[in-house]
């Protein structure tokens, strides 16, 4: 038999027959390969047996740690010389009827046993093992950690910090804070530590607040941390979070009233700066307009000829054809000089 092949017996954890061992590879000095069994049925039975293990001379230990129940049929263990660990009354716990027995003969016997110190480690009960150490106990004395039997958990002192549940040593939850001198947690849940390592929504403690959680009605859940680690929710207009309580906190809405601020501000000014320069512009065409119209008017009235006149004679009959001309361009105003002005 290849000892490589029987590690595919490591998951079994149920047989619904029976368990026959009649030889057993020299390397291997238990049935550590069974080690995650955990009942045996016996529905179909080897001449009224469920389990036997005859013969296998290397064999030291059954290491079946993990053994709850034999259904039905008998037990037999015989003529394994170097067995040790083995004792009846600590199968009769397995059984579910009153004709079950177990027989345990021709192994070594108990005195050699204890004379090699292969005997029950001390945090083990009095119900027996099924091989040395403290991880082979039927049951344990004091506390159980993961399969291992010890004297203490690690209430107040240790990692990681745990708490006792029937008689087993529980790891607090990872986001409870590790206390001196006190109890951790009450429970392994994250809702019964005594104080959170990051942050507490509700009565459990979490590495963060809800941050866009789905929640009922597929709305999606935001909140922020108080200053007491508390987390509170984001207002109801928030859609990206929040860092604090009420709009102002919103995130991303500083950005955008600022980016709205910045838009508008800009679009004032333009059209400040427009008007502005749309009004000097204005005014200096105005103002040029207005000076080459009294340039001209002064140019005018400084070439034309002067008649003096008695009866308040129009000017412009005594004027030649050219100084129309000229005084057309001036608005065709007339000129009266009256005599008695002199």
């Amino acid at each position: 038999m290849d000892p490589a092949k029987l590690e595919y017996f490591r998951t079994v954890k149920e047989i619904t027959g029976f368990l026959l061992i009649q030889s057993w590879p020299e390397n291997l000095t238990s049935l550590s390969v069974f080690e995650n069994l955990e009942i045996i049925r016996g529905r179909t039975t080897h001449n009224q047996h469920s389990l036997v293990v005859v013969r296998a001379e290397h064999l030291r230990w059954l290491g079946l740690r993990s053994l709850r129940e034999v259904s039905a049929g008998r037990v037999t263990v015989k003529g394994n010389s170097q067995l040790c660990y083995t004792r009846p009354d600590q199968w009769t716990r397995l059984f579910r009827s009153s004709d079950q027995t177990a027989s345990m003969r021709d192994n070594a016997a108990p005195e050699v046993c204890e004379h090699q110190n292969r005997t029950c480690d001390l945090e083990c009960t009095d119900d027996g093992c099924w091989g040395p150490g403290p991880t082979m106990c039927v049951s344990c004395r004091h506390f159980s950690r993961r399969g291992r039997c010890v004297a203490l958990c690690n209430l107040l002192q240790g990692e990681p910090r745990e708490v006792e549940v029937n008689s087993s040593c529980v790891e607090c939850h990872p986001e409870c804070r590790l206390q001196s001198g006190t109890p951790t947690c009450r429970g392994p849940g994250p809702d019964q530590c005594s104080q959170c390592a990051h942050f507490k929504d509700g009565p459990h403690c979490v590495p963060r607040c809800p941050h866009g959680v789905l929640g009922d009605g597929d709305t999606l859940i935001w909140k922020y941390p108080d200053s007491t680690g508390q987390c509170q929710p984001c207002h109801q207009n928030c859609t990206q979070g929040c860092s604090g309580p009420g709009l102002s906190g919103c995130n991303g809405v500083a950005t955008h009233s600022t980016l709205a601020v910045g838009v508008v501000g800009g679009l004032l000014v333009a059209v400040i700066v427009s008007l502005v320069v749309f009004v000097l512009l204005r005014r200096r065409r105005i103002r040029r307009k207005r000076t080459l119209r009294r340039l001209l008017q002064e140019r005018e009235v400084g070439d034309a000829p002067v008649h003096f006149i008695n009866d308040k004679t129009s000017l412009s009959d005594s004027i030649s054809h050219d100084d129309d001309e000229k005084l057309g361009k001036n608005n065709n105003k007339e000129i009266i000089i009256n005599n008695e002005g002199f």
